[in-house]
């Protein structure tokens, strides 16, 4: 029972990160655009750095999926390295995402 629920979470960590990579993909797109046309620095590039730690984090996923078929602690310290690696390419992404579209939340706010 434990193994089947511990590679379905495994799965869905990497169906998710895959989806996070297309979506940093997007926003550096739509991003080095505006920021092209308002002239601005080229923070666009911290969704590539951002999306070098989520594809560390899916590479950590796919080693736990592919080696680890029990419970033990170096599973535990593999996932903490994952999440680790998928928090920092978030908070990359998400400085990114602010630089450049920070200015619709202040926009909605008020």
């Amino acid at each position: 029972m434990y193994n089947n629920v511990f590679l379905n979470t495994v799965i869905i960590r990497i169906v998710s990160g895959c989806a996070l990579l297309i979506l940093f993909f997007l926003f550096f797109k739509l991003s080095k655009r505006l920021g092209d046309a308002l002239q601005m620095k080229k923070y666009y590039h911290l969704f590539t750095l951002g999306s070098v730690f989520v594809l560390s984090s899916l590479v950590v996923q796919l080693y736990i999926l592919l080696n680890c078929k029990t419970a033990d602690f170096q599973i535990h310290q593999f996932i903490d390295l994952g999440y680790l690696f998928l928090a920092l390419g978030v908070t990359f992404g998400f400085i990114a995402v602010l630089k450049y579209w920070g200015w619709l939340l202040k926009e909605i706010i008020h």
